[in-house]
């Protein structure tokens, strides 16, 4: 029936009400509905006065299958262009749910604010309480000559005080983390309580954990108890519960300054060796004092290091670089051949008495005897260079002698500098 025709019929049977209520009438239903064109229900509903309109059942949303999965896709960074993607493979948008992507986007924009809304609430730490450690992964410099240098930036923060160590790494390996904490112990005056960890691979055994519910890589749980702090995981995907060293995250884009402004990785090195320095040297925001004033308080409440016990951590005599574009490695402000097939690979270097031994995924490579002479070339080394240089159009018996000739004038400037030393 027409909304128009409905509404008269109510108003007409109000009226009558009214009448019937002051003249104690009575009216024949079936009548009035035939006048008014109404079901005979639908008039007696009117004239008894019980014609409030009733509420609908809320209509079930084609979302509500999915959406405790899009829910926790969304908030580990998926998008809902890609979650919409995916779901359609299992049946979203088929014959049972016919789901439009139009829905599932509002979906992941509610999600959106409400995040936003959420109250984030300030946590602080009393000193000697907890440090946060994180990885910069990739970071990318070029050299003055344009070579590429890939690497990880180890970071580590002192919550209470600020102080903090950063370190170059080449892989993001368990015995590469060993050695980077151990450092931050000593460069930061001692252990804290506790440490916050994000899920990272070194940690936490994947493998053996569900959802949300984490397990330690058991060599990692041990190297926490020699080291005496309890590890910490902060919540997946979640920045804020480790602000501290986020915040040092964004730090490390001042590096980039750099770019196309040092030789080689030495020079990183050096550079990051400063950027420390600098860094606990500025007042933060948060306390109002450089990181350097607060760990004179937060070093009394830290625990010791056991030197002995962190020895067995630490494997100083293997050192890492990487194969720069002459096809060398550098130790020691001094360049040594390796040969061409690894450029750009990193190697692992060794230094036992006055030799230095290279590796190569665990493979030995080659070995220098260690001398202050700039470049150190080795004659099949050399001659693998010129072959993919300049003088790669040479016969081989002319690339070797002009590698030989190049190598006793090393030898010969080598000998000069010596003897002008002494």
């Amino acid at each position: 029936m027409r909304y128009d025709v409905m509404y008269s019929t109510k108003r007409l049977i109000d009226s009558m009400k009214m009448n019937n209520d002051e003249m104690d009438l009575r009216f024949n239903v079936s009548k009035l509905a035939r006048d008014y064109d109404c079901d005979w229900r639908t008039a007696k509903k009117y004239l008894s006065g019980n014609y409030e309109k009733r509420e609908r059942k809320p209509r079930p949303s084609k979302l509500d299958y999915f959406k405790d999965f899009i829910k926790q896709k969304y908030e580990q960074g998926a998008t809902a262009k890609s979650i919409y993607e995916y779901l359609i493979k299992y049946g979203y948008n088929g014959r049972l749910y016919e789901g439009k992507y139009t829905i599932l986007r509002e979906f992941c924009k509610e999600l959106k604010l409400n995040e936003t809304k959420k109250a984030v609430v300030r946590y602080e730490t009393l000193p000697g309480e907890q440090a946060q450690v994180d990885w910069k992964e990739r970071f990318k410099l070029h050299s003055k000559h344009g070579q590429l240098f890939e690497f990880n930036i180890f970071l580590y923060s002192l919550s209470f005080s600020r102080k903090k160590y950063i370190c170059i790494t080449l892989d993001r390996e368990q015995k590469t983390l060993f050695n980077s904490l151990i450092s931050a112990f000593k460069y930061t005056g001692g252990v804290p309580k506790k440490i916050l960890f994000d899920n990272m691979r070194t940690v936490v055994d994947r493998a053996r954990s569900e959802f949300r519910k984490v397990v330690l890589n058991e060599k990692f749980r041990q190297f926490s108890l020699d080291m005496g702090f309890e590890p910490n995981l902060c919540r997946a995907y979640r920045p804020q519960s480790k602000g501290k060293i986020e915040s040092v995250a964004k730090l490390i884009d001042r590096l980039k300054v750099y770019n196309n402004e040092f030789d080689t990785l030495e020079d990183i090195y050096r550079i990051v060796e400063q950027f420390n320095i600098d860094i606990n040297n500025e007042i933060s925001q948060a306390t109002n004092q450089t990181p350097n004033e607060l760990v004179k308080i937060e070093k009394e409440y830290l625990s010791p290091i056991n030197d002995i016990i962190a020895q067995n951590y630490v494997s100083k005599s293997i050192m890492k670089r990487i194969v720069n574009r002459e096809s060398m490695i550098e130790y020691k402000g001094c360049k040594y051949s390796v040969p061409t097939n690894l450029i750009g690979k990193i190697v692992e270097i060794k230094v036992e008495e006055n030799q230095l031994y290279i590796y190569y995924t665990n493979l030995f490579i080659t070995k220098h005897q260690i001398k202050d002479q700039k470049f150190n070339y080795l004659k099949d080394h050399l001659i693998d260079i010129l072959q993919h240089d300049a003088f790669k159009k040479y016969d081989n018996g002319d690339i070797e002698q002009i590698a030989e000739d190049n190598l006793a004038k090393l030898d010969q400037i080598y000998k000069l500098r010596r003897n002008n030393d002494e």
